[in-house]
């Protein structure tokens, strides 16, 4: 972003349903458009000492009302308190390049054709797993939270709570996953049978084939399909807060070409 009128930072990137709810990109100067700015976490309170023990420079609590079992969140700019102000850069939505490859080959009347895509060096916010792990929401949630944390079982999956005074939950890099992947879009193997076989039936050409779509997709991110894109507005490219980003289908096809 070269420049904006007024000069004020954009904010954008709504992470679920709630348009008031806290954003995860804003757009400035000198950053991409609709950069990822998160606050950090610095993994989970273990003991009442831990929560203690993370003060400000006058001595006061960070995180007043944390217990074993919170998120530690970071005090990026060493005010004392957790709040928006600590967001600071985290990745961008765009990748570094897109990449496609196509691949024709033919051998004694077989033929083949396959396309792979993909993308490398791009965020994704996975709305859909911060809204599913806030059990504050009594709603589903994701089955990550069976692994919470508890006295006995120390995880990175922060306590079970109904009320959350922590806001573990809140929009942070917690959520921040890479977004790169490969995909075999297609592929198409075939066989055209030797015409001296089959102009005895009246048939010129006989070729069959069979036709596979997104045979597999090989990433990280853990949410249904990092090929999200943006839903309505630049600014939440890279969001996926459950409306898109759905599975994609698998499918194979069988099929005859003939020609008389």
């Amino acid at each position: 972003m070269l420049s904006l009128a007024g000069g004020s930072p954009i904010q954008g990137g709504h992470p679920d349903q709630d348009i008031n709810a806290d954003n995860a990109t804003t757009t400035q100067v000198g950053g991409p458009v609709g950069a990822f700015y998160l606050i950090h976490t610095d993994g989970i309170f273990n003991s009442e000492q831990e929560v203690q023990s993370y003060k400000n420079k006058d001595g006061n609590l960070i995180q007043p009302n944390a217990v074993p079992g919170d998120i530690r969140f970071v005090d990026a700019n060493g005010d004392g308190i957790i709040s928006s102000l600590d967001k600071v850069y985290s990745g961008s939505p765009f990748p570094k390049f897109s990449y496609g490859f196509g691949f024709n080959s033919s051998w004694k009347g077989f033929d083949l054709s396959m396309f792979i895509q993909g993308t490398y060096g791009n965020k994704i916010y996975n709305g859909l797993r911060m809204t599913l792990e806030e059990t504050s929401n009594m709603t589903n949630w994701d089955k990550s939270t069976l692994n919470a944390w508890t006295p006995d079982h120390h995880t990175n999956i922060p306590r079970l709570t109904s009320t959350d005074p922590n806001t573990n939950a809140r929009v942070s890099n917690r959520f921040l996953e890479n977004g790169s992947y490969l995909r075999m879009k297609s592929l198409e193997l075939g066989y055209t049978f030797n015409s001296s076989i089959i102009k005895t039936i009246g048939i010129s050409s006989f070729r069959a084939y069979l036709s596979l779509n997104n045979m597999f997709t090989i990433t990280k991110y853990s949410g249904y399909n990092p090929d999200i894109g943006r839903s309505g507005s630049i600014l939440d490219r890279g969001v996926d807060n459950g409306i898109i980003g759905y599975p994609l289908s698998r499918s194979a096809t069988f099929g005859v070409q003939l020609r008389f």
